[in-house]
């Protein structure tokens, strides 16, 4: 998932924007299928690297989000309203990998896990 905030500072904004800048990605780019019961083993082997240089790996500690919650907290928030999710729709609940700046005006992107691995050129 390629944020473009509006925030020069998004951690110093708290949540609920950092949130909504996620309502207006710019960009998700879909790798290989990880089996279900191995997403949180998967997960841990993540490095992500930008134009060959390492900047994130895994979230941990207080960074780490639950993609399993946030699609409860979905499920129940539509379930409540009456919304119905449609097959197909893609739903983004969370990353894996700490998020990290981009000052560059072209940048190849790079996450390594599991032995596999997910490119994409960003800018022009």
């Amino acid at each position: 998932e390629l944020v473009l905030s509006g925030r020069q500072d998004r951690l110093a904004v708290g949540w609920p924007s950092f949130a909504a800048d996620g309502g207006g990605f710019g960009a998700l780019v879909v790798g290989p299928e990880v089996e279900t019961g191995r997403i949180d083993e998967v997960a841990q082997s993540m490095v992500v690297l930008a134009n060959g240089m390492e900047r994130a790996r895994v979230a941990t500690g207080d960074d780490v989000t639950s993609p399993w919650a946030s699609f409860e907290a979905l499920i129940d928030h539509a379930t409540e309203r009456g919304v119905t999710l449609r097959a197909g729709q893609i739903i983004t609940t969370g990353a894996c990998a700490m998020p990290f700046n981009i000052a560059e005006e072209r940048v190849e992107l790079e996450a390594r896990f599991d032995g596999k691995y997910l490119r994409a050129i960003v800018g022009s």
